[in-house]
């Protein structure tokens, strides 16, 4: 590898900022193992009227996407660096490259009615002692589960395979071709989290209304755990918030019971990578404490409405449905096998609340619980919410 790299160094110009600009990002990314980058940037340089007939970028280029598991791409970077090679010595390390991918791995073709896709379940029966070839076939395996157009071209190594639980013979530097399998494909749970994305969020949420007048804003925490259906990206959603509010009478409150949680379905604009701006909808069961009720004394407990007379001011924890609309602004690299990205999401709602029938609440003196009923005709209330949350975004 260092022969490669010395001479792509020797043979570049002053005048080649572009194409030395391209292979330098490539060797730090190979230095840090970052396969994914270092083939973006090695693509660029052969593109790069400098690059498309230079030996040691197709030869850096193939051995890259061995790293990735990609046979094919590595066999088409392999045959372009020995067909350029300039020197005795980058024939016959091209050559021996060459001859190792023909030995090693074999072409699965997967066939189909046009415009249709499947998923694969790949696993692999035979021994396999070369280790990189081992990687490759864990690589394989894995990208199977995605769906993909067919027909399907798949670089794999030589030897017998599970494909949707039928044995399949890859012979090395043969092309095996099948018709897609019925049944069978990996488990609908494994293909479920695929693409699986989770975010954590920490900032500042608030409501605002007639009976959450008495809340503090707060900071909240909020997970989702997210997946792509089509161009849709569902998500369940939880959240919860130390509640702070100060009652009428100069005393202030929390409340643990504050929280909810729901679903979202957003709508990320299309090629904006690595960018992600995701218009969406939001629908929660959330608890609000703080409401205040207006109760007056019974013989066994207090009778509480919103708006009538009252001996005491008790303040009860709501449960309401919850729409809304979100927006997420974020960078997140989908490059490597886990991502991590960081972003702000932005969030109004509207509460739709019902006080519970009945409840129990301290009292100021000795901190006694007070038992409550609740008028079935004043237990309904409304809230304007807003936040606005710091997130990480991790995809899996």
């Amino acid at each position: 590898m260092m022969v490669w790299l010395l001479g792509l160094a020797l043979a570049q110009s002053p005048q080649d900022t572009d194409f030395r600009g391209y292979v330098d990002q490539a060797e730090f990314f190979l230095r840090k193992d970052w396969y994914e980058d270092a083939e973006e940037q090695l693509a660029l340089a052969t593109e790069h009227p400098d690059g498309q007939h230079d030996p040691v970028v197709w030869y850096l280029l193939a051995t890259t996407r061995l790293s990735l598991g990609d046979v094919l791409g590595a066999q088409l970077a392999a045959d372009r660096a020995q067909t350029n090679a300039r020197t005795l010595d980058q024939a016959q390390q091209a050559e021996q490259l060459n001859t190792y991918l023909a030995t090693t791995y074999g072409v699965l073709v997967i066939t189909g009615p046009q415009g249709t896709s499947a998923r694969l379940d790949l696993q692999l029966d035979s021994l396999v002692f070369d280790a990189q070839a081992q990687e490759i076939a864990a690589i394989v395996r894995e990208q199977a589960r995605d769906k993909a157009l067919l027909p399907r071209r798949i670089g794999l190594p030589a030897g017998t395979w599970q494909l949707n639980g039928d044995p399949v013979v890859i012979p090395p530097g043969e092309t095996v071709t099948l018709p897609v399998p019925e049944g069978g494909g990996p488990s609908p749970l494994l293909t479920l989290f695929d693409r699986a994305e989770v975010e954590v969020g920490i900032g500042l949420a608030g409501w605002q209304g007639q009976e959450t007048a008495d809340l503090f804003p707060a900071p909240e925490m909020r997970v989702a755990l997210s997946w792509p259906v089509g161009p849709i990206d569902l998500a369940v959603t939880g959240s919860w918030r130390p509640q702070a509010y100060q009652r009428r009478d100069g005393s202030a409150l929390s409340s643990a019971a504050s929280g909810g949680f729901g679903l979202r379905l957003g709508l990320p604009l299309p090629e904006l990578e690595p960018w992600i701006v995701r218009p969406a909808l939001t629908g929660r069961i959330a608890w609000i404490p703080g409401i205040p009720m207006n109760c007056l004394r019974s013989e066994a407990d207090y009778t509480c409405d919103q708006d009538g007379p009252s001996d005491v001011l008790l303040y009860g924890v709501g449960r309401a449905w919850v729409p809304g609309a979100e927006l997420t602004v974020a960078r997140l690299e989908r490059r490597r096998q886990f991502s991590i990205g960081f972003g702000m999401q932005a969030r109004l709602e509207r509460a739709f609340g019902t006080l519970p029938t009945a409840g129990a609440a301290q009292s100021l003196s000795d901190g006694a619980p007070l038992r409550y009923t609740t008028d079935p005709s004043e237990r309904d209330f409304r809230a304007v919410g807003w936040s606005t949350m710091a997130t990480v975004f991790m995809a899996l």
